[in-house]
């Protein structure tokens, strides 16, 4: 595709994926739950432990507890990418 047919090169740039409500990034030694909506939030209070760290908003996950953590998120219908 040509970058010169794209909406880009117009000006401007519309939005063609919503939003998940997770968002997940492996760093390796550690992986980063972003937490985009109050839901995913909501979800983190009830089923995660008190002891939780964040960096910032994303909760910090050892990547052995990472495909448990997406299957509960997943199960109670949030999106996780």
């Amino acid at each position: 595709m040509s970058v010169h047919g794209s909406k880009r090169s117009q000006g401007h740039i519309e939005a063609t994926a919503s939003i998940a409500d997770v968002h997940v990034v492996n760093h390796h030694s550690i992986v980063l739950f972003h937490l985009n909506t109050p839901e995913a939030s909501a979800w983190v209070e009830e089923n995660v432990s008190d002891e939780a760290q964040f960096f910032g908003t994303a909760l910090v996950v050892e990547p052995r507890y990472v495909a448990t953590l997406v299957a509960g998120m997943r199960e109670a219908g949030l999106e996780v990418r």
